[in-house]
């Protein structure tokens, strides 16, 4: 069974390049629906913090350091919102090519009546299929780490305020290079006066998709190959990772959801998180949503019993 949990609109599911990033609305961002105050901080290595009940924060424990970048779950209304801006966008940019071709024609109808070329470059038309507008979610994503440890004794933890809302792990990034989860990861929510606690854990992986058991045998490989190869390991902690000066009430483990396909807006590397158990799994290319499964299985014997009992 294939879930895609994280719904993404259809006129923006397929804008999977790079130049999502070097797109631009044609309108100034102050005349944007979408226009997001999205704020999010590290919070830092202190011997007293302050955390705001308001905001929802986001703690990651790992063995070593990881950059890992997250973005939040545009809610319906952005989404809408976004599809005007869209719309106003295509529009202002189909005026423009209407008014760029006909300045070409009427160039080219004169070149021709002097017996001549023009070698001018034809505007290529604006249409619905060609036409590129930034998707939401890059407004809305972050990094934390590899830097900014909140904690870093036996084992590192990393502490992010955000706002609180869904948040969809997107994978790796060190601008400009990276690798996405894009065929697999998970989302979760993150409640504002709790922190929502995950564990992360990547390795080089061998041919037979285990860790490699030497890690000289990984500096052997190039940087394409390595995030190739990267196995990203994304569960909750064995014991919760607390710290004295975090409140232990306020500690929440993530409730992991599957999320099946995410657009590859920053042109990485393209990966998925290794498999969660009684979350992900995967078919070969296809991704299981494990509760799911389990719960049609579930509702397929009882169904099964109620006529048994009938007859």
């Amino acid at each position: 069974m294939i879930t895609h949990k994280l719904t993404l609109s259809g006129a923006l599911a397929g804008f999977a390049s790079l130049a999502l990033l070097s797109a631009s609305p044609a309108s100034a961002d102050d005349d944007l629906e979408f226009n997001p105050d999205f704020e999010t901080s590290h919070v830092k290595d202190r011997k007293e913090i302050e955390l705001d009940p308001t905001k929802a924060y986001i703690l990651v424990d790992s063995l070593a350091t990881y950059p890992l970048t997250f973005f939040r779950d545009p809610t319906e209304e952005e989404r809408a919102a976004v599809g005007r801006d869209r719309d106003r966008a295509y529009a202002e940019a189909r005026a423009e090519y209407e008014e760029d071709i006909e300045k070409y024609n009427r160039t080219a109808e004169r070149y021709e009546r002097r017996g001549a070329r023009y070698q001018g470059r034809k505007p290529v038309e604006v249409t619905e299929r060609n036409f590129s507008y930034p998707a939401p979610e890059l407004s809305l994503m972050f990094t934390m780490g590899p830097f900014n440890r909140f904690a870093k004794d036996e084992y590192n933890l990393y502490l992010q305020e955000v706002p609180p809302g869904t948040y969809v792990f997107y994978g790796s990034f060190i601008d400009p290079l990276g690798t996405c989860v894009c065929m697999g990861t998970v989302s979760f929510t993150a409640e504002a006066g709790k922190i929502t606690v995950m564990r992360y854990e990547a390795a080089i992986l061998g041919p037979d998709g285990q860790p490699l058991p030497d890690p000289d045998m990984a500096r052997e490989l190039d940087s394409l190959d390595m995030r190739a190869r990267l196995g990203m390991f994304v569960g909750l902690p064995e014991t919760m990772a607390l710290d004295p000066r975090l409140p232990s009430d306020w500690m929440v483990p993530a409730d992991f959801e599957p999320v099946a396909f995410i657009p590859n807006w920053r042109g990485a590397e393209i990966n998925r998180i290794a498999p969660i158990p009684g979350v992900i799994d995967y078919d070969r290319d296809r991704v299981i949503d494990v509760q799911a499964v389990a719960a049609a299985k579930a509702a397929e014997e009882e169904a099964e019993r109620l006529l048994a009992e009938e007859a």
